[in-house]
């Protein structure tokens, strides 16, 4: 009984505590102006090897896939793919 009452105690305080986060509206305004809409910098490096972030990927041959079409599995991700996209499965003719 005593183990069931801490149980439910415990898990009423976790479910409560995330409600006490708050952002002022200060740093609410940053989003969208310095930071992503995720929060994350949108300024790259000062060395230039992360660039900025400039909305993100548009399409997927901006991504560098120019063959793949909405809603077909990516092929570099299909079970039977290889990293380069190539497949590894043998010819089912056996040929």
């Amino acid at each position: 009984m005593v183990k069931k009452t801490l149980v439910l105690a415990v898990s009423a305080w976790l479910t409560t505590v995330p409600s006490w986060a708050a952002v002022s509206p200060q740093e609410a305004a940053h989003l969208g102006a310095d930071l992503t809409p995720l929060g994350a910098e949108k300024a790259g490096n000062a060395d230039g090897s992360i660039p900025a972030w400039t909305g993100g990927l548009k399409s997927a041959a901006e991504a560098g896939f120019p063959d793949y079409k909405t809603g077909q599995h990516h092929r570099l991700f299909h079970p039977g793919n290889d990293a380069t996209g190539a497949s590894r499965r043998r010819d089912p003719a056996g040929a």
